[in-house]
């Protein structure tokens, strides 16, 4: 018999990775607070949890996919907190990008409950975490990754172990993020360039995709700009909170990031100028405003 999967948080990659449970006839508990999220799920067949304590009673696995580390820490020892109803050897799954420090915070709550504690954060989208292809950076002990391995392994197609410490999984995520958040910036900042001296953008976009800088990121980012369809499931606020995990780690390890400072920059005015729910991609319009031009085919 499967075991019951709570999940608490249930946007785009949360939301995913339920419908992909209940793809593979897990049965899963569900929790947020926008209950809009949990309509559609409860539909399909999950159950659903009053509160993170209720959820955690209920579940032998928990996976916490919010969105920042302070939901994550509040969902998981907070007031109703997932923690005050779990019962011991049930294992917490961190799939949240939060802080070091805090998934640090999180891992001395749980295990002094007897609460064992994988932390893996992941790369992907809402397409992947449903079709069960996200990429997963895993830290834990090993015979708790190994029990739980058939799980992850639906959850995702490329798993990496990074280490045993928990925080080790962040700290994979936050290098990653730096590159993503670089080629968020690059992609919109030679699409712009190359639009004001009057380059076809379509065919520059398949001479850089199609050469030694080509990204499966860049070729989704200036075929979003290209068609100016800013739909890639990826939005400013979610990187302005990567970015900021970023810049507080390479504080924190005295590390100059010197371009991705450049890079947050560009995403803060984006929050300023757009708005936190629209897509990565749209930083291309602070770039256009002040080129003062609009890129188009």
């Amino acid at each position: 018999m499967k075991k019951k999967i709570g999940i608490v948080g249930l946007g785009a990659m949360g939301g995913g990775v339920a419908q992909r449970l209940l793809e593979e006839k897990y049965p899963i508990i569900v929790y947020d607070i926008q209950k809009e999220r949990i309509e559609e799920l409860e539909k399909r067949g999950a159950e659903v949890a009053l509160n993170p304590k209720d959820l955690g009673t209920k579940s032998d696995t928990i996976i916490v996919m919010v969105f920042n580390g302070s939901q994550a820490k509040k969902a998981v020892f907070g007031e109703n907190g997932i923690v005050d109803g779990t019962n011991e050897n049930s294992t917490l799954i961190c799939m949240s990008s939060i802080g070091i420090s805090e998934v640090k915070e999180i891992e001395q709550v749980v295990v002094q409950k007897g609460i064992r504690m994988i932390d893996s954060p992941v790369s992907g989208n809402f397409l992947m975490a449903k079709s069960g292809e996200l990429t997963l950076m895993l830290a834990g002990e090993k015979r708790i990754l190994d029990e739980s391995w058939n799980l992850l392994q639906i959850l995702g197609n490329k798993l990496y172990v990074i280490g045993e410490e928990i925080g080790m999984g962040q700290l994979a995520k936050i290098c990653n993020q730096v590159l993503v958040g670089a080629t968020f910036t690059a992609a919109a900042e030679c699409m712009v360039l190359g639009y004001k001296a009057g380059l076809n953008i379509e065919i520059l976009a398949e001479i850089i995709g199609n050469g030694v800088c080509g990204s499966t990121l860049f070729k989704t980012s200036s075929k979003s700009i290209v068609e100016r369809s800013f739909r890639t499931g990826s939005h400013i606020g979610i990187m302005m909170k990567d970015m900021d995990n970023v810049l507080s780690a390479a504080n924190e390890l005295q590390v100059p990031l010197l371009m991705t400072s450049v890079v947050h920059e560009i995403f803060k005015s984006a929050m300023a100028l757009l708005s936190p729910d629209e897509d990565s991609n749209a930083i291309i319009k602070v770039l256009e405003n002040i080129a003062g031009i609009e890129v188009k085919k």
